[in-house]
């Protein structure tokens, strides 16, 4: 990858959620840098410039990580968990977006400190608006 670093890294294998985030995100001026990333692993490249990642020319860490907790190869939570560990990345605003509520989930991610945590909405309208105050709050 090269040019200026994303401000916002989706996190998410599903390519339809994707989209919907992307399209959300690039409605409204000014347009972030948007970097998408479909398993942990591949996250933790990005972020860390390591892997697939490591030739990237700005190594400026997203802003924001809007992270799914249901991923291939590496669970969101460990990512999650590794960015919380390392000092340089440790500030990043990680904002979960899930499809389930789970108490124990959530307390999880408290615990290893998560900025936010919401349920993607199934109404096309309310997602939109959700990622219009996520990006307002946190970027």
């Amino acid at each position: 990858m090269s040019g200026a670093a994303a401000e916002i890294l989706i996190v998410d294998d599903s390519p339809e959620d994707c989209g919907l985030a992307l399209e959300a995100l690039k409605n409204e001026p000014p347009v972030p840098r948007v970097a998408i990333v479909h398993d942990g692993l591949e996250a933790l490249d990005y972020v860390f410039c390591t892997g697939a990642y490591a030739e990237r020319v700005d190594t400026t860490p997203p802003k924001l990580v809007i992270l799914d907790l249901n991923m291939p190869i590496l669970p969101g939570m460990e990512v999650l968990r590794q960015i919380r560990a390392d000092p340089s990345t440790m500030d990043i605003a990680v904002v979960v977006l899930t499809g389930g509520y789970h108490a124990e989930e959530i307390r999880e991610a408290l615990k290893l400190g998560v900025t936010s945590y919401f349920l993607k909405p199934a109404d096309y309208r309310e997602y939109v608006k959700m990622l219009r105050v996520i990006r307002a709050d946190w970027l």
